[in-house]
């Protein structure tokens, strides 16, 4: 399995108090992430940079960096969707 696929099955599985999560790959020199929910909370944007997706030496850091932006999401630490 890749990242994706097992992203796409996490995020559709049934009975997850977590919303449809969009992962934007965002074109960037700098190293970031960041959990951004929409107002109605609808709908959750994990942005990762180039430069992040870059510097992660294998699988297994893309998805801790991404898990680590859901842990955000799962409590409440997020930006606001402007």
């Amino acid at each position: 399995d890749n990242l994706s696929d097992s992203l796409t099955f996490y995020s559709s599985k049934e009975n997850t108090d977590l919303n449809i999560i969009k992962l934007e790959i965002v074109e960037s020199e700098l190293p970031q992430a960041s959990a951004i929910q929409s107002s109605d909370q609808s709908l959750s944007t994990i942005k990762l940079s180039t430069k992040i997706l870059e510097l992660a030496v294998n699988e297994d850091e893309k998805a801790f960096i991404i898990a680590h932006e859901m842990s955000h999401l799962r409590q409440g630490f997020f930006l606001p969707d402007l």
